[in-house]
């Protein structure tokens, strides 16, 4: 069974013993494409056996994660992410982080965006990781070509209204660094608007325009520094 059977089965699965809202429903048969490839670069790692941390509730890519890698013994985080985590230093062999930086608040509400939330919750992952552990984020891109074309068909330059802030790969890079991380991987993946890319990617290589990491949803690999490093 290929990958993307697989989150087709489990989906259904899903579906039948959760009984999730229509609305989550629609949104998780959209998020088939960003599973099956998430579950592909956690097949990368060496993903078993690990207590891994997941940030945000649990929902469809949750379960798909369990079944996949049914080894690992997860643990969620129920509290504020701009916070400090109810866990002791060093805790976690792995963390998780799909589709949630972009929903972090800064701690105090201004008239100007500080990223101090972010900042917060990125240290938090720092501390509570051991010693060359790592953590996967999946995050939209704000530099994609399916942003470019919303900006040029004069609609809000942003994947969805709802995000508190969404982030360019080398903004994501600036502060993952800034926290103590080391990238692994990053790159961008096509997951929901295949048909802008195309398209858009043309314009931006007749104007020679940065052609790179114009996917729409931003997927990287981070490590917390082992004592070598």
């Amino acid at each position: 069974m290929d990958l993307f059977d697989f989150v087709r089965e489990k989906l259904d699965a899903y579906e039948r013993e959760y009984l999730p809202a229509p609305e989550e429903v629609r949104r998780m048969h959209s998020d088939s494409v960003r599973f099956a490839k998430s579950l592909k670069w956690l097949a990368a790692c060496d993903f078993t056996g690990k207590e891994v941390l997941e940030l945000g509730g649990f929902e469809a890519a949750s379960f798909l994660i369990r079944e996949y890698f049914p080894a690992n013994k997860y643990h969620l985080n129920h509290t504020d992410l701009r916070e400090g985590f109810p866990c002791p230093d060093a805790s976690f062999d792995f963390i998780l982080g799909m589709e949630v930086v972009e929903h972090i608040f800064d701690l105090d509400p201004g008239h100007q965006v500080h990223y101090t939330g972010l900042r917060h919750c990125l240290k938090e992952c720092f501390r509570v990781l051991k010693r060359g552990g790592e953590m996967f984020l999946t995050t939209p891109n704000a530099a994609s070509a399916h942003v470019i074309r919303r900006a040029l068909l004069q609609q809000p330059p942003w994947l969805s209204a709802q995000h508190f802030r969404e982030y360019t790969p080398e903004e994501l890079t600036h502060y993952l660094l800034e926290a103590g991380f080391k990238i692994l991987k990053l790159e961008t993946e096509t997951v929901w608007h295949p048909e802008d890319f195309n398209a858009v990617m043309d314009l931006i290589l007749e104007k020679n325009y940065p052609a790179t990491l114009r996917g729409d949803d931003i997927f990287v690999l981070a490590r917390k520094p082992g004592l070598k490093e």
